[in-house]
């Protein structure tokens, strides 16, 4: 199924988005409520090693690292009711460990994302460590409320997502919010290591059958999926830019896959 001029128009209006992303500061530790949604699992994988250290107040530092190839890193910090507060991530060639920070309201719904950059030489030194040591930077972390990008979440009285960062979900739109790992990480010393803060846009009712779904990653359009029979056929990515880089067909969702690469490519076009 051919991708819609109308659907690409409306896709780069909303790419063009702004507020809602700023660098301003969040409340020191924010809610903790039991049983807070979730935008983010871990999925265990080959060849890599989870610990897990616990502190006498009840957070949770867990760490995974590849065993051997290459130097992935992962690294997650829960408060005392189980709420995931931090992730980071980083490769050897990175030298360090970049990440995210959630924030919740009272009643549970994540209300905020916010990229918090990279560890300093020594902050990484001591999260090398491991146990206590790892754990306390982590918290001095989410102490701190600094963040060098923020996404808040605004909801409906419902509940229903209406903005996530600069981008405003029109009607007829189911929006899910979710933060993943982004690209080859733990098959690569370069490029491993990244997270990634998805937004994606599916049409609702009889739409989403045949419709296109809209994937951004930090805010900025990265895919265009088109369905027929509610299944993915061909997908549109879009580099950092905003412009179309390649059309690639599909016979599964991998939209994020699929673009990580076109994100950094530059089009030059002579006029």
């Amino acid at each position: 199924m051919k991708l819609t001029v109308m659907m690409f128009a409306a896709a780069l209006m909303l790419a063009g988005c702004k507020g809602g992303s700023s660098a301003e500061k969040v409340s020191d530790y924010g809610a903790d409520p039991k049983k807070a949604e979730s935008i983010y699992s871990y999925t265990p994988t080959t060849g890599v090693m989870v610990d897990e250290f616990r502190s006498d107040d009840g957070w949770k530092y867990v760490c995974a690292s590849a065993l051997m190839g290459v130097s992935s890193e992962h690294h997650r910090l829960y408060s005392p009711n189980g709420n995931l507060r931090l992730i980071l991530g980083g490769a050897s060639e990175m030298g360090g460990a970049c990440g995210w920070r959630i924030d919740y309201a009272e009643n549970g719904n994540v209300r905020a994302v916010g990229n918090i950059g990279c560890l300093a030489d020594e902050e990484y030194s001591r999260l090398s460590k491991g146990g206590n040591a790892a754990l306390e930077v982590m918290k001095e972390k989410l102490e701190s409320g600094k963040c060098q990008t923020q996404y808040i979440i605004e909801r409906a009285k419902n509940g229903r997502i209406t903005r996530a960062g600069g981008i405003v979900v029109p009607q007829g739109y189911v929006v899910k919010v979710y933060i993943k790992e982004w690209g080859p990480f733990w098959i690569s010393d370069i490029d491993g290591g990244r997270f990634g803060f998805f937004v994606s846009l599916a049409p609702e009712g009889k739409e989403r059958e045949n419709g296109v779904s809209l994937l951004y990653c930090n805010d900025r359009l990265i895919a265009e999926t088109a369905h027929k029979n509610r299944k993915p056929t061909k997908i549109r990515t879009y580099n950092s830019f905003g412009q179309p880089v390649g059309v690639y067909k599909s016979d599964k969702e991998n939209a994020a896959d699929t673009a990580f690469y076109d994100y950094d490519k530059e089009i030059v076009r002579n006029f």
